[in-house]
């Protein structure tokens, strides 16, 4: 039977079919254009992403000090949620209460919709690639939460970053102002254990064969540990890594 006036859907679900079989046998780059002409053709609104709360900020701030990763406005990432890749949607990261906040369309003016934590598996933003720990982990272990940064997964150990941001109130005339202060934690995941990293002490406790490589590392450093702690453990633990790899292939 043919039907003269095929129902809309029908049409969407056949036009998908045909894209993904011609592209299935192709790369991942074929394969990511696939998903963004799915979400094309069923519309950003039918999308299991739309899925989530409304996203608002009450916090009025001064001197660009805002609670988001990066930018306070839009950046272009990639999230994978509920086992579904989407590419290039527009995103905010919120550091201060850790909610990945989706801005569907620029007719939704500053209206965004805060991600489902638990069905966020990882994003990449800023070419920088964040995972779910609090998924992965067990539920005995109630120091990991939410998202971090994989910032190296080595054959040794692999490091991640706790993005946080801290708020204080300032008072101006009569005025209430927000600042939001980075205040990152640090961890090495190692023996099915993870391990933060606040001080020299403990990474010494970790690597003690490397005891006098990071005392020199350390000296080394000083001034940019006081001014940038993440690009200091950064540079840091990439370093040790790297010494690893060397003596310890």
């Amino acid at each position: 039977m043919i039907l003269k006036n095929p129902p809309k859907q029908l049409c969407i679900i056949i036009i998908y079919t045909l894209f993904f079989g011609f592209y299935k046998t192709q790369a991942q780059s074929e394969e990511r254009y696939i998903t963004k002409m799915h979400d094309s053709l069923v519309g950003k609104q039918g999308l299991a992403i739309n899925n989530g709360y409304y996203h608002t900020n009450p916090y009025p701030i001064q001197n660009g000090k805002h609670r988001y990763y990066s930018s306070d406005s839009p950046i272009k990432a990639s999230v994978l949620y509920e086992n579904q890749y989407y590419y290039d949607i527009d995103i905010k990261y919120d550091l201060y209460q850790d909610n990945l906040v989706y801005k569907p369309s620029a007719e939704s003016g500053n209206v965004g919709i805060e991600l489902i934590q638990q069905n966020v598996d990882a994003f990449t933003i800023n070419n920088k690639k964040f995972v779910n720990l609090g998924k992965k982990v067990s539920p005995m272990i109630t120091f990991i939460k939410g998202y971090y940064e994989e910032n190296l997964k080595g054959n040794n150990f692999s490091f991640y970053i706790k993005h946080h941001k801290d708020r204080r109130e300032i008072v101006n005339g009569t005025r209430t102002y927000n600042e939001f202060e980075d205040n990152n934690d640090y961890y090495i995941y190692r023996n099915d254990t993870y391990y933060k990293i606040a001080s020299k002490s403990d990474l010494v406790a970790l690597f003690p064969d490397l005891k006098k490589k990071i005392n020199d590392l350390y000296s080394q450093n000083k001034s940019l540990e006081k001014e940038n702690k993440y690009l200091f453990y950064d540079d840091l633990i990439h370093k040790i890594n790297s010494l690893l790899e060397t003596n310890h292939p």
